[in-house]
């Protein structure tokens, strides 16, 4: 131990003991003024101890019996001078180490399990105790691992390797190999090294054989078949079947999977096509690349995969030199109205869908047309768009396909101007009556080839909307009107026959509340509204089928209905009771009509449009 003296300001001192780990200890103090003769210096160490777990196998299979392997545990302290006391199971053999920090030794035959420990002493601290569990767990089945296919190797020296993963359970291994197989090395390993003989394909025995042992006892045996495996038939070639885009310049890449077991392919083509190997023809000898002449015909490609053991069947790809398929239908318009310089807006679209191989496409077009190739040339020219010329009557579009190998068939599509179909029959609606009466001209429909309609009507009539569409608006005055609605098919390239439809109407009678009715005597009187008596209620106002009426009143008597048309003409006439609505006007046409309500000196006169 060292001693160390610290001095005090009142004449005392203090005695400082450090061992040899540096630990301190125990401190004596002594006054000089005390009376004191004699000092005494002394220090009681004082330590911590650190010590480690038991390192060592935790299975003692492989370490059982006078074949067993050696085990050693080990623990560590930071004490300078321990002392180490081992217990280990009784009958262990081949001791070493004991009363140091590691112990090697042979479990003993039978041994089930159990623990061992170790008692760490030192000079300055407590002893302690560490304790390990030991287990008796017998190997697993060891799984093999080695080339399976040996067809490369068969009479040759090349040496091959087959090994298990060391199991901590197992002390060696036993293998057994095929009688053409012959073990070099790693007996009682979990590794050998074996060479295969000549006799191997002809011999029935290929199984290799290995089982972990263990003091605890031995594994089952795990078997591992080894085979000479013809290559088998490479599978579909992948690469192009046309050579036009590759004739008499550029190189296609044609391969098959790899083969399992083959070590080489080989390639066929025509006479004249070049072979090369961009991988080497080794075990990547299954991409090839092909160039093939300017007078290459179409024949087939083919592949074979080969090893030691032998070749396998032919796999073949046919190789076609042909012109390129006719193009399919050209879709586009026919009619040439609308595309016609000056007064076309826009271009014809004429398009087909891409031809197979083809590298470029052939369009022509009729003379004086512009023409633009919104894709520009080569594989993607398959759109066009043209404008045709003034003067032009009929014309035709063709495309046809090319590639290396030529120019296919022609596609054609005939153009021509046609004329706008005659409008069908005219619909006349009135939808507004005297005296601003208002009437709608309609036709079903845009006619075939026509891009509007123009329509004229009589001069007195003013156009409200629809010139140029299928249907228009107008209306007449209140005086007397006669003429023609005609409807007639415009397009950029003419007009049609026009359809027609008379127009014949009367002045409008007097406006009301004043009205000249002419009674079934022919006389004819004025009348006046009288709403302070009689209340009309008529609706639906405008009627489509018909119309109801409610009449109330405060005054006695029948109440008689007449329906007059704009004429003056009775149309209906009617008796309906008070206070209950009346349907009638299910049979009238369309147009103005006044509805005349009367009871006994009591008269109204309301107006009812029917559409």
């Amino acid at each position: 131990n060292n001693i160390s003296q610290f001095s005090l300001a009142d004449g005392s001192f203090i005695n400082k003991c450090t061992d040899a780990n540096g630990v301190y200890g125990s401190t004596n103090t002594a006054n000089a003024n005390g009376g004191l003769t004699e000092l005494v210096i002394g220090c009681t160490p004082t330590c911590d101890v650190v010590v480690s777990p038991i390192s060592g196998p935790a299975n003692a299979c492989a370490y059982t019996g006078a074949s067993g392997l050696l085990a050693t545990y080990t623990v560590s302290s930071n004490n300078a001078t321990p002392g180490y006391t081992w217990t280990i199971p009784a009958g262990a053999t081949s001791v070493s180490g004991q009363g140091t920090n590691s112990i090697s030794f042979r479990y003993p035959t039978g041994y089930s399990g159990g623990n061992i420990s170790v008692v760490v002493t030192s000079s300055c601290g407590a002893p302690e105790t560490r304790t390990f569990a030991v287990t008796t767990n017998a190997p697993a089945v060891p799984v093999v691992t080695g080339l399976v296919n040996v067809c490369p190797f068969i009479g040759t020296a090349q040496q091959l390797t087959y090994s298990v993963v060391a199991d901590p359970a197992a002390s060696s291994y036993q293998w057994t190999v095929p009688p053409t197989v012959t073990l070099v090395s790693g007996q009682g390993t979990n590794s050998i090294v074996v060479t295969i003989g000549n006799g191997f394909i002809a011999n029935a025995n290929k199984v290799i054989k290995v089982r972990a042992l263990s003091g605890c006892g031995s594994s089952a045996e795990r078997l591992f078949y080894l085979n000479a495996q013809f290559p088998v038939t490479p599978s579909p070639i992948s690469g192009p079947t046309s050579v036009c885009a590759f004739l008499g310049s550029g190189v296609a890449t044609y391969s098959v999977p790899q083969v399992l077991g083959a070590t080489s392919y080989i390639w066929t083509a025509q006479a004249g096509t070049i072979i090369t190997y961009p991988n080497g023809n080794g075990v990547n000898g299954n991409t090839v690349n092909i160039s093939f002449p300017a007078g290459f015909t179409t024949s087939a490609i083919t592949v074979q995969s080969a090893n030691d053991c032998g070749t396998s069947s032919a796999r073949s790809l046919q190789v076609v030199r042909a012109n390129p398929s006719t193009p399919s239908l050209i879709s586009g318009p026919t009619n040439a109205c609308a595309f016609i310089l000056p007064g076309a807006t826009v271009a014809a679209i004429y398009s087909i869908s891409p031809v197979v191989g083809a590298t470029s496409y052939n369009w022509v077009t009729p003379p004086g047309t512009v023409v633009t190739h919104p894709n520009g040339s080569g594989v993607n020219d398959v759109i066009i768009t043209v404008l045709y010329p003034a003067g032009f009557t009929v014309g035709t579009i063709s495309v046809s396909a090319t590639n290396g190998c030529g120019t296919g068939g022609t596609r054609n599509l005939t153009i021509s101007k046609l004329n706008p179909a005659t409008p069908g029959a005219i619909d006349v609606v009135q939808t507004g009556s005297c005296p601003s009466r208002q009437f709608t001209y309609s036709v079903a429909g845009l006619p075939a080839n026509a891009t509007s309609i123009q329509w004229t009507f009589p001069v007195q009539a003013t156009l409200v909307s629809g010139q140029g569409t299928t249907s228009i608006t107008v209306t007449y005055p209140a005086t007397v009107v006669e003429g023609v609605v005609t409807a007639t098919a415009l397009s950029n390239c003419g007009s049609s026959v026009a359809r027609q439809t008379p127009v014949k109407l009367p002045a409008c009678p007097p406006a009301l509340p004043f009205t000249r009715i002419t009674e079934a005597e022919g006389n004819t009187t004025a009348v006046k509204n009288d709403a302070s008596s009689i209340s009309v209620l008529l609706f639906p106002n405008p009627a489509i089928s018909g119309a109801n009426l409610k009449v109330e009143t405060k005054a006695e008597g029948t109440i008689n209905v007449r329906v007059i048309d704009v004429y003056g003409r009775t149309v209906i006439r009617t008796v309906v009771p008070a206070y209950k609505t009346t349907s009638f006007g299910s049979q009238l046409k369309s147009g103005t009509y006044f509805i005349e309500v009367t009871q006994g000196q009591h008269k109204v006169v309301e107006k009812l449009i029917v559409l």
